[in-house]
């Protein structure tokens, strides 16, 4: 008799290191996908099962896209902030509301003692989430990560394994790759399809707004998913297919093929 297969899905990440995979393999897999990767849907072939968004910064552009979206794709459920979270120039960012789009909130932090010193923060971010399907909302910690929300996500919906594609936790900030890139009070505009922190160049390429990504806080956030992962034994396993990752030290490295033709460390 055969094992059984684990209830598996693919988030993809739009690091650079997307670019050494075959995406398009993963047509008939259940999948997650975050911000403007939907510029990439076309190349792949087909449409996520889910799709995320979390930053204002990157909403103000793409939110006009994302109802479209709503509106006229296969995705099967869409994970986006709840308004009331937007303010000053972000006031005029909606979105449409269908049974397949879920509103996020994040709930308040809490008090706990760690190392005899009282902190306000949170404690078991995986299990403390819920999603509501009747009034189509979510309880869940961003961490200012839609990659890491997303697969708290995909726990709550029961999945048993992740595999994580162009999750790189890597973002230059040298002249060169900035160099398109003007900043004000709310964020960046790019100012030219120029994008070295991305799988393609138009990913945030020219007029798109978006928030920086803080690299050293992102691994931060990531190593502590994975030590909540492995002390509170969950039934849940996370592996890397992302070549080169900051994030091959937390989570164990296969190769994308590999992975799909069934190795598991």
């Amino acid at each position: 008799m055969s094992e059984k297969r684990k209830k598996t899905a693919y988030l993809i990440g739009t690091g650079p290191s997307l670019n050494k995979i075959d995406v398009s393999k993963l047509k008939n897999e259940d999948t997650i996908t975050f911000n403007r990767a939907y510029v990439a849907f076309n190349d792949w072939g087909f449409e996520p099962t889910y799709y995320l968004s979390i930053d204002v910064a990157d909403l103000y552009s793409t939110y006009k896209d994302i109802n479209m979206l709503i509106e006229h794709s296969n995705i099967k459920k869409f994970f986006l902030p709840h308004l009331e979270h937007f303010e000053n120039r972000f006031d005029e960012i909606n979105f449409k509301r269908k049974d397949n789009v879920y509103f996020m909130d994040q709930p308040p932090p809490v008090e706990m003692v760690i190392e005899g010193k009282a902190v306000i923060g949170y404690i078991n971010a995986f299990r403390c989430g819920v999603i509501n399907e009747q009034e189509n909302s979510v309880d869940v910690v961003f961490q200012s990560c839609a990659g890491l929300c997303g697969l708290k996500i995909l726990y709550m919906m029961g999945y048993e394994e992740v595999a994580l594609l162009g999750c790189d936790a890597r973002y230059r900030i040298d002249t060169e790759s900035q160099k398109s890139i003007i900043w004000d009070e709310y964020g960046c505009t790019s100012q030219a399809d120029y994008d070295a922190n991305h799988f393609r160049d138009d990913y945030f390429g020219k007029g798109q707004t978006f928030g920086r990504p803080n690299e050293s806080e992102q691994i931060k956030n990531w190593g502590h998913a994975a030590d909540e992962i492995e002390w509170m034994n969950f039934p849940f396993k996370v592996y890397s297919c992302s070549e080169g990752s900051n994030l091959n030290q937390f989570f164990p490295y296969i190769d994308f093929e590999d992975f799909l033709s069934g190795k598991r460390k």
